[in-house]
């Protein structure tokens, strides 16, 4: 039997004990400057929260699914999730674990390390860490009730300092032209947006993975029909597309999100089904394949249990980069009027909404302009590092 030899941990230098304190601190003073700031700034984000906790009985009053309340809920939990995983996180740098030989060449271990040298790669995931994490804990960060019309004077300016030194009548990123929050429903819109964008394009993955999947192990005529109607559907404009479907099927309320997420997720999924299928015709003919068919397996067995597993690496990288073009797709409908019915507030819908006012108050325009292009950014930096850290052809090559 093979021998195993144990990997002894390193000590750790004494600096990173700062993490216990707070965590990142550790991580920045051992020299880990991009980790040790994005973790920095996920605390910041958490003590943001902390100090929201006591106006959670009136967000409740207001922030409820069907009377129960779970986006409070939700942002609770979270808020415990992601300090546990920072505290973790520092953790791991003061008492690193042992690993055996096998384990530190696992293609896990191997994946870990790569990504977390490619700095581009950790930029984008803390970005998206802080997105994400601001999304689920907006009721403990958002100051009003996005919807309150008349909380402040209309098309007030920001006044970030004067907010935080408590001064009256102060409002972050100022007030829109119903006198609403502009700051909460940032955040509110938020929340909508980076939803959408991931559920659609989960639901485009899908589909894309299940067709492409299929196209490719059992090629012929099964092959050259699906690829013609996903030719077809790319040869026809997508933006044109989404215009004629929301035209056809115009919905209010909670309706039209769900349309939002069902259209955007119908209309991406050509790109991964051609993507899932080249990599099939390449793995089908490996030996595993050969062998799990001498076996007798059956075909859904090998395609969705042998085949999509190991074709996934591509997909991961794929669906990080589209995430946010969905997202740009949603904003472009909205800013077009034909996205997400108002009084809700998305990213998109705030540009449209601020655009007739961009003399009085171009923050109302310029912040969640902002926001997206720091969104899908972030998406496209993390899917650059997948990609180094996924392809073995680029790693350490950054």
């Amino acid at each position: 039997m093979t021998a195993i030899v144990q990997r002894e941990a390193q000590e750790a230098p004494a600096v990173a004990k700062a993490g216990y304190v707070l965590p990142g601190l550790g991580h920045l003073l051992t020299g880990n400057v991009v980790t040790g700031v994005g973790m920095l700034s996920v605390d910041a984000m958490l003590i943001v929260a902390v100090l929201g906790i006591p106006d959670l009985p009136r967000v409740i009053a207001f922030d409820t699914w069907g009377g129960i309340p779970i986006h409070p809920i939700v942002a609770v939990l979270s808020l415990f999730g992601i300090a546990a995983a920072q505290f973790w996180t520092a953790h791991r740098l003061v008492q690193p674990k042992v690993l055996s030989e096998l384990e530190r060449n696992s293609n896990y271990n191997l994946f870990i390390r790569e990504f977390t040298r490619n700095r581009t790669g950790m930029i984008g995931l803390f970005g998206v860490v802080l997105m994400i994490g601001v999304t689920l804990m907006t009721p403990l960060i958002a100051p009003f009730d996005p919807d309150d019309v008349g909380v402040g004077t209309k098309l007030l300016a920001p006044a970030p300092w004067a907010y935080l030194t408590g001064a009256p009548d102060a409002f972050l990123l100022g007030t829109d032209v119903y006198g609403r929050d502009f700051f909460s429903r940032l955040l509110y819109g938020g929340r909508i947006s980076l939803s959408i964008g991931f559920i659609a394009f989960g639901i485009a993955a899908s589909i894309g993975t299940a067709v492409g999947a299929v196209a490719g192990y059992f090629g012929a005529w099964v092959d050259r029909g699906l690829m013609w109607f996903v030719d077809m559907l790319l040869s026809l404009p997508r933006l044109v597309l989404l215009l004629a479907i929301v035209g056809m099927f115009r919905v209010q309320g909670v309706k039209s999100i769900f349309l939002i997420v069902v259209i955007l997720g119908l209309t991406g999924w050509m790109g991964v089904s051609r993507i899932v299928r080249s990599q099939v015709l390449s793995l089908k003919q490996q030996d595993f394949i050969q062998a799990a068919r001498a076996l007798g397996y059956g075909s859904t067995r090998i395609v969705f249990r042998h085949l999509v597993p190991n074709a996934l690496a591509p997909v991961i990288v794929y669906c990080s980069l589209a995430i946010g073009g969905t997202m740009l797709a949603e904003a472009g409908l909205s800013f077009l009027g034909l996205g997400v019915a108002p009084p809700t507030s998305t990213w998109g819908t705030l540009v449209n909404d601020g655009r007739e006012y961009l003399r009085q108050s171009a923050p109302l325009t310029v912040f969640p302009g902002l926001c997206i292009v720091m969104a899908v950014m972030s998406f496209n930096l993390l899917g650059d590092g997948l990609r180094d850290a996924l392809d073995p052809k680029l790693r350490g090559t950054k």
